[in-house]
């Protein structure tokens, strides 16, 4: 059985697909988002907490963070 949707998890798509889109359009999707080198293997996170709220949102962070 599926979970229903929440408010979070309509955000955090939102906002994933705000990044796709960005990137379809310009080659860059945006965030300060680092090309992965071998050199410098950093990534973007997209994720949301444990109970299902934005991760850190209470802070102000944003959805997303590069590792």
């Amino acid at each position: 059985m599926r979970a229903a949707s929440t408010e979070a998890d309509w955000d955090l798509a939102e906002h994933v697909t705000g990044c796709w889109t960005n990137f379809a359009k310009t080659g860059d999707p945006g965030l300060g988002w680092k090309a992965y080198t071998p050199d410098a293997p950093d990534f973007m996170v997209f994720d949301l907490s444990a109970d299902g709220s934005r991760d850190a949102s209470a802070m102000g962070e944003p959805l997303a963070r590069t590792r």
